[in-house]
C-alpha cells in the first residue's frame, strides 16, 4: 500500500479550467475556501497530506506577492489541526456510519467528510459550509466531548457555543 497524496489543487486567483463543482463556473478564480476545502476533503477521505501551491509557475512581476497569498500562509493550518487529534488512526468514513444525516451528496460543494480512529478514541467532521449534521455518537469508544477548529484562525471552541442544546 502507498501513501494518497492531494499532489495539486487549485491556485488563489488562478481561474478555473473546467466547471469542477456545482458552484463554480469556467473561468472563475479559485479562493482560498476552495483550496482549503479541497485539502480538508483530501484529509478526511484517506490522503496523508496536500501540496499547497501558488501562481508562481507563471513568474509574474509580483512574484514576491504570490508567495504571500492567504492559503499559502494558511497551508500549515491543515497539519495543525489534525495534530490535535490522532490523525494517524484516522479511517475515512465511507460508508457512512459516523455522519448519519446533512452531509449532502459528493458532487456538491457543501459535501460533508468525516473520519473515525480505528479505535474510535476521536473522529474529525469537516463542514464545507453552516449547517446541522447528526452524528452517530455510539460510533465512539467512550465519552465524547465535541469541539469546533477553525481552519483560518487555528483556534478550537467547545461545540456548546455554537449549540447550546
Amino acid at each position: 500500500m502507498r501513501p494518497a497524496i492531494l499532489g495539486e489543487t487549485g491556485y488563489e486567483a488562478e481561474p478555473h479550467a473546467t466547471e469542477m463543482l456545482p458552484n463554480t463556473k469556467k473561468g472563475g478564480l479559485w479562493t482560498p475556501l476552495r483550496i482549503r476545502r479541497n485539502a480538508w476533503w483530501a484529509a478526511t477521505s484517506g490522503a496523508m497530506g496536500y501540496c499547497a501551491g501558488t501562481r508562481l509557475w507563471r513568474w509574474e512581476p509580483n512574484w514576491r506577492e504570490t508567495m504571500q497569498v492567504r492559503t499559502i500562509k494558511e497551508a500549515p493550518n491543515l497539519l495543525r489541526g489534525l495534530q490535535a487529534v490522532a490523525c494517524w488512526k484516522l479511517t475515512p468514513d465511507v460508508k457512512p456510519e459516523l455522519v448519519t444525516a446533512g452531509y449532502s451528496e459528493c458532487k456538491n460543494a457543501n459535501y460533508t467528510t468525516a473520519a473515525l480512529a480505528d479505535d474510535r478514541s476521536c473522529a474529525v467532521v469537516y463542514l464545507a459550509s453552516p449547517r446541522t449534521i447528526a452524528v452517530n455518537l455510539a460510533r465512539f469508544q467512550g465519552p465524547v466531548m465535541a469541539r469546533w477548529f477553525d481552519p483560518c484562525t487555528v483556534t478550537f471552541s467547545s461545540a456548546s457555543k455554537h449549540y447550546p442544546n
